[in-house]
């Protein structure tokens, strides 16, 4: 296999969230890879306001918070490490009328989804 050096140079930034996982956060990544901890989060919202503007405020949250924009890639000696990716958070809008099925559809995704860490 081809791996890619993950290790940040002298010219990353250091706002960049390159980094190799801390000691909690590669056990729940060996955990996620026995068995996989996937969850949604659902929310009602009430009052007028376009999907674009959810978007946009999906954006911003992102945007704020490194590791909401990141991915765990292995470096050439197998060492699990955040890094940055072109991501955006999916958004999903069901009316009262959708919510079962959207929750449904969304329960069915994760539990035949079959999870792995990329190489680079």
């Amino acid at each position: 296999m081809h791996y890619q050096t993950l290790k940040p140079s002298a010219h990353t930034p250091k706002t960049s969230s390159c980094r190799p996982l801390g000691a909690a956060e590669k056990m729940f990544w060996l955990c996620d890879r026995v068995q996989p901890i996937h969850f949604t989060l659902t929310a009602q919202i009430q009052g007028e306001f376009s999907s674009e503007q959810l978007k946009h405020a999906l954006m911003q949250v992102q945007q704020r918070h490194p590791l909401l924009r990141v991915g765990i890639a292995l470096d050439e000696t197998e060492q699990p490490w955040f890094v940055e990716e072109e991501a955006n958070i999916p958004l999903r809008i069901y009316g009262d009328s959708q919510r079962n099925t959207g929750n449904e559809k969304l329960k069915q995704k994760f539990l035949h989804r079959l999870t792995g860490t990329r190489h680079l």
